[in-house]
């Protein structure tokens, strides 16, 4: 599933500010240039409520990859 098919609806921060839209201005274009994200299991995040998402590490680069996907899938991480 790439992150461009997903028919998710974008949660509630993109309606009003958030903390997470400056540092998201710089991070995501940043970390674009450097790393090509494809998510598997996308549909298995819920739309509302909390979560807990427990990614497999591979780098210290891996928190911040997985914050710009959950990001684009429509969910602040």
């Amino acid at each position: 599933m790439s992150l461009s098919d997903s028919p998710r609806r974008r949660w509630s921060a993109e309606k009003k500010p958030s903390v997470f839209w400056l540092p998201a201005a710089i991070v995501i274009p940043i970390t674009g240039l450097i790393a090509r994200i494809e998510v598997t299991g996308g549909e298995h995040l819920p739309l509302t409520g909390p979560y807990v998402l427990a990614p497999n590490h591979y780098s210290e680069l891996d928190p911040v990859i997985v914050a710009v996907a959950t990001w684009r899938m429509g969910r602040a991480p």
